[in-house]
């Protein structure tokens, strides 16, 4: 159901009464303990995308893992399972302004003992992962993150050696060098070598699953890097590119709901490389970008893109009031909302 973008609300209830039903009789049972952290963490995930508070759920799954882990049996995938669900309660922290790196490095420390007793390519890519959310809170504080970056590319190379056919592997990797791209202080020959890398990232997540819904927003921040590294009409050309695969991507979000954070962000990355959102499009990216933060007002990054947006738009009142609540909510995120006042609107929208 999740991955045919259905609401799986009945069938996650099910599955947690069942293990929760099954754990009753056998306490001890590491094989249903597992799998009510699995039912826990997607029915977190799930609070989450329709704006509910998720993390009384988020930490009773870690909860019911760390109990779990007493006895000895499924331990590595109780370890696995134990670090997804730290990277989301990261997750949660970085949105509300708290600092999640001891969560971070908790689920590090997880995932790392996993592969030691199991090498398996679900291990090191969710520590790949969850390192590469470090580097963006690091990111947004200004903070040298090439350690973090560093890190969650070993991860992930070690991930590829153990399984080259993983399409969320190779999207990791194109995570991790759009976000290595946009590092401070690189030289023009490095910025274009993680567009490369990028690039190629961005092709084999593709070629193993075409149908992935987030690769078409994901392309558009590629072509707005590879617009701001290239000059006259190869720049040209990657912004056009860039504004058809931002128009897919738009009208995926809005047939099937998800990734609507991407597609605003990519919005924004083709704004400040010098596109052109055509008209009728705009309006239409404003109004998925309100709609977000109606859904889920404590969205602190949804208030920053949606500011980001506006800013690059030329609707500077309206960008400052959303830039003003995404600080509010989340003050590590003032250096980028600073960032983003300064930008000047796109002369073509």
């Amino acid at each position: 159901q999740m991955i045919r973008q259905e609401d799986p609300g009945e069938a996650l209830a099910a599955a947690i009464a069942e293990a929760e039903n099954g754990l009753a009789l056998r306490s001890d049972s590491a094989g249903l303990a597992n799998d009510l952290v699995t039912a826990l963490r997607y029915s977190a995930e799930r609070q989450f995308n329709l704006g509910q508070d998720p993390e009384p759920t988020i930490a009773r799954a870690i909860a019911v893992a760390h109990q779990a882990l007493q006895g000895s049996r499924l331990r590595d995938y109780l370890l696995n399972n134990l670090g997804n669900c730290l990277e989301f309660k990261a997750e949660l922290q970085m949105g509300r302004g708290q600092d999640p790196e001891p969560t971070v490095r908790e689920a590090i420390h997880h995932l790392q003992e996993a592969a030691r007793l199991k090498p398996w390519v679900g291990h090191s890519s969710s520590e790949g992962g969850v390192t590469l959310q470090l580097a963006t809170y690091q990111a947004w504080l200004g903070k040298d993150n090439a350690q973090a970056l560093a890190d969650s590319l070993r991860a992930l190379r070690e991930a590829e050696r153990l399984n080259a056919n993983s399409y969320r592997v190779q999207l990791a990797f194109l995570k991790l060098h759009l976000l290595h791209a946009r590092k401070e202080g690189l030289q023009q020959a490095e910025i274009i070598h993680q567009v490369t890398r990028a690039r190629q990232a961005f092709d084999r997540t593709t070629a193993l699953n075409p149908g992935l819904p987030e690769a078409a927003a994901l392309e558009a921040s590629v072509f707005a890097l590879e617009a701001q590294v290239s000059t006259s009409y190869a720049k040209q050309t990657a912004l056009e590119k860039g504004i058809r695969a931002l128009q897919r991507s738009f009208e995926s979000a809005e047939r099937s709901g998800g990734r609507e954070s991407l597609v605003i962000e990519a919005a924004g990355d083709l704004l400040e490389a010098g596109g052109e959102i055509p008209t009728i499009l705009a309006p239409r990216i404003i109004d998925l970008a309100t709609r977000v933060v109606a859904m889920k007002p404590w969205d602190s990054w949804g208030h920053f893109q949606r500011g980001r947006l506006l800013q690059c738009l030329g609707r500077s009142r309206e960008a400052s009031l959303s830039l003003d609540e995404a600080i509010r909510r989340n003050p590590n995120l003032a250096r980028l909302a600073k960032a983003a006042r300064d930008q000047k609107p796109s002369l073509k929208n």
